[in-house]
């Protein structure tokens, strides 16, 4: 090409054509666009301001309206839950214990808030007293079993008695690597009224589902609105992201009380900034746009400058077109004749040795046929890995050009007959198991194999195409050939899933379950189908493998009792926990576990997540009564394997039989705990309180002494006594007092101190309460007094 130019411009004809043409070209085409650039930046600049105020303002009323209702829906959460008669008993109670039924109402509206408003991620009940915590899964749990506790040291020093905004440093315990995020946490001190803080409502956000208001798909190209917190410091995007602090301090300073506006840069680029202040939340929203994008133009100058523009190019073609024409009508001439590529060789032959343009065109000419059967041949090479990087886009990518999508199609090699596309989603069975058993090589033939078996299957229905990536996963896209009713295409889909799965189980020893999605009419919306298969999918967890699970049957309200059900059977089975792990408890347990399952098979409409962490929940009782029974704790490394085990189990039929077999198994080693002889432990704590109820004396120190746990030691002691520590030991110092009482003469005071009792109305008051009389009348009653005949009274 270079050889072709250089030669070109040797000719003095030709370089005094070339540049007559440039010049005429310029002068008729440069100075008019010079001139619309140059009006049209004068008008952008007079109306930009009136621009930014007029958008931007409104985008951010809006956004602000929207954020102060999901805002105040939050806080409205928490009144109504301080407000409650049970939430004023829970927070006045000293034994929280013997208070099941209000813990139960707490948690289940802390469980229907947490479900039916999508931007909370979390939500807790903080009861100071006993540094308790309450979740929606959970009745009480130690503060120091949160995985969260950074949010503590804003109750404790809190001093404000309304709901408060925190923006807090959260890191993920589950997460090493990742730093920590910025979190967004809404703290309520209990009760409404007085001074003290006897407790709070925590309430943490989804970011991303709170700050993503409707508003914000509107935004132009480039724009952006960010959310400040409370106290200033943070600020957040609609993803729900933290903004970098960096560029966040560039306009910190410069946002006002109340509405303000200004120009700024953010790194190098210029932006417009408009700030508006909520006064019932104290939220800030500043709308970020390019300068750029806010320069607009009216109607009339639009309609200016495409006239001429349409004039200016319309003389353009007809110059080009007329250039063209003497310059390479003869090179075109020349192209024609050698199109035939069988003369290429002949007449490079006969032209070697010579120079001029006719020797350069040939060779130029050559050398391009070369290239384009190279790029042939790569294409060709290629094209099965375009057709499948342009299908997964199809699932992923909704759009609404659908004739281009068909035009995209019909480019891949791709056939579609336009009578509808639907997705159907193969997913392998026991995938754990399945990537366990096999070498990665052998996994990658295995869904191979299944995606060709599928394709050849459903190819003699329909067009289809099959999506194989390394997952648990086959996409088959198919494409129906002919017109069909709804009703044949149901059963027609239905009866080739049923197909493939079983000839999958017919040659492989894996197995594999199939979701289907609806119809769709336009290319465009496949994407659609591809999600309600997947969602269809999620049923496999109650009906099992080898499932085969159409979108379009669904019971909503059998759903809705059967979630009820669920709820009320998964309630009731953690309080048989607790006696279930004893021998004559645990056949109650395994009949409540049977009908779950059971309950399961008739209605199967409970999310599997929240089922599965409903699950691990009572395995978690299960551990604690282990450990309350002797049990030696896990540490952490057992404790994951454990959760890692839980957690590859796929349905829930295979849910509850591990849960059966580890509950069982705990029973058994709870049982051959107790049967190693307690009494020596209750012998060994009655001689000690014997030789030291006198002092300040503890279950838990004992306990820590004998490095046992608590809760067992105390229900050991009780078994073995029929009573509990405490009523033990002011059986015994009373027994002594009323010894001393009888066959001394020291003052009361002095008898309480040697039994226990620093405070002497401590002493009086227990003395009453256990014997029915004060110290001095049980004296007076125990040693009359007499009359002595010597003395003169």
């Amino acid at each position: 090409m270079l050889s072709l130019i250089r030669v070109a411009f040797s000719n003095f004809k030709f370089r005094s054509l070339f540049f007559r043409n440039l010049l005429w070209l310029t002068g008729f085409i440069t100075l008019p666009v010079l001139f619309m650039g140059l009006l049209g930046n004068w008008y952008s600049q007079t109306s930009i301001n009136e621009e930014v105020k007029q958008s931007s303002t409104q985008m951010l009323e809006q956004t602000r309206r929207l954020m102060d209702l999901l805002l105040s829906q939050v806080d409205q959460v928490s009144i109504q839950l301080a407000q409650s008669k049970a939430m004023s008993t829970l927070l006045e109670s000293r034994n929280m214990a013997e208070l099941d039924p209000e813990l139960s109402e707490v948690r289940k509206y802390l469980l229907d808030a947490y479900i039916n408003m999508p931007y909370i991620e979390s939500i807790y009940v903080y009861y100071a007293g006993p540094n308790k915590v309450q979740t929606p899964l959970s009745q009480l749990m130690d503060f120091d079993e949160l995985d969260d506790k950074s949010w503590i040291s804003l109750v404790k020093g809190g001093i404000r008695k309304e709901g408060q905004w925190y923006v807090r440093s959260y890191k993920d315990p589950d997460d090493s690597i990742a730093p920590a995020s910025a979190q967004v946490t809404f703290i309520r001190p209990l009760p409404l009224l007085g001074t003290g803080i006897k407790g709070a409502v925590i309430i943490n956000m989804n970011q991303p589902a709170l700050f993503q208001s409707p508003s914000m798909r509107l935004m132009r190209k480039g724009e952006e609105i960010w959310v400040v917190s409370p106290d200033g410091n943070y600020a957040f995007n609609k993803a729900g992201l933290r903004v970098p602090p960096a560029d966040f301090e560039q306009i910190k300073s410069r946002i006002g009380t109340d509405i303000s506006a200004f120009d700024g840069k953010l790194g190098v680029v210029d932006y417009s900034f408009t700030a508006v202040n909520s006064p019932y939340t104290s939220w800030k929203y500043i709308d970020i746009m390019p300068s750029e994008s806010l320069h607009t133009r009216s109607i009339n100058m639009q309609r200016f400058m495409f006239i001429l523009t349409g004039l200016c190019m319309a003389a353009a073609v007809i110059s080009a077109f007329i250039m063209s024409i003497r310059v390479y009508s003869p090179i075109y001439s020349l192209m024609e004749f050698i199109r035939n590529r069988s003369i290429i060789g002949p007449l490079k032959q006969a032209l070697s040795g010579r120079s001029g343009e006719l020797s350069v065109i040939v060779s130029a000419y050559e050398s391009l046929l070369h290239k384009g059967d190279s790029l042939e041949q790569q294409l060709a090479q290629n094209k099965p890995i375009l057709q499948q990087s342009f299908l997964n886009s199809v699932l992923f990518e909704k759009t609404s050009l659908h004739k281009e999508r068909a035009e995209r199609f019909a480019y891949y090699g791709l056939t579609l007959a336009g009578y509808g596309c639907f997705v159907c989603v193969l997913r392998i069975d026991h995938y754990s198991s399945f990537t366990s058993a096999y070498s990665q090589h052998d996994q990658s033939l295995i869904r191979y194999f299944i995606a060709k078996l599928a394709e050849e299957i459903a190819g003699e229905y329909m067009h289809a195409y099959a999506i194989h990536a390394e997952s648990s996963d086959i996409k088959l896209l198919c494409s129906l050939k002919e017109p069909q009713p709804r009703e044949t295409f149901m059963l027609q889909s239905v009866k080739l899933a049923e197909l493939i799965c079983a000839q999958v189980r017919r040659h492989l020893t894996v197995t594999v379950s199939a979701g289907i999605g609806d119809i769709r009419m336009e290319p465009g919306h496949i994407a659609d189908s591809f999600a309600e298969a997947l969602e269809a999918l999620n049923a496999k967890a109650f009906k099992g493998h080898e499932s085969v699970i159409p979108c379009w049957i669904s019971d909503g309200d059998g759903d809705q009792r059967g979630v009820k059900s669920l709820y009320m059977q998964l309630k009731d089975l953690r309080k048989k926990v607790p006696h279930g792990m004893n021998e004559e408890g645990y056949s109650e347990l395994e009949i409540s576990l049977a009908e779950l399952e059971e309950q399961l098979r008739v209605s199967p409409g409970w999310s599997f997540e929240l089922f599965q962490a409903a699950m691990f929940q009572i395995v978690l009782d299960v551990y604690n009564k282990s450990v309350e029974n002797g049990l030696e704790a896990f540490d952490e490394e057992r404790l994951t394997l454990l959760h890692a085990s839980f957690n590859q189990v796929e349905t829930a039929e295979e849910l509850l039989r591990w849960t059966r077999q580890y509950a069982g198994e705990t029973k058994r080693l709870i049982t051959a705990r107790l049967q190693q002889q307690p009494a020596a432990v209750s012998t060994q704590i009655a001689e000690y309180i014997e030789a030291h109820y006198a002092y300040d004396i503890s279950l838990g120190g004992i306990a820590e002494q004998l490095r046992l746990d608590p809760s067992y030691v105390s229900r050991l002691f009780k078994q073995e006594y029929r009573m509990n520590f405490s009523d033990y030991l002011i059986s015994l110092r009373m027994d002594k007092a009323k010894e001393l009482l009888k066959n001394t003469t020291l003052s009361i005071k002095d008898i309480g101190m040697l039994v226990g009792y620093e405070n002497q109305r401590s002493f009086n008051r227990i003395f009453k309460k256990q014997e029915g009389v004060s110290p001095g009348q049980y004296r007076d009653m125990a040693s009359p007094s007499t009359l002595h005949k010597g003395e003169v009274y």
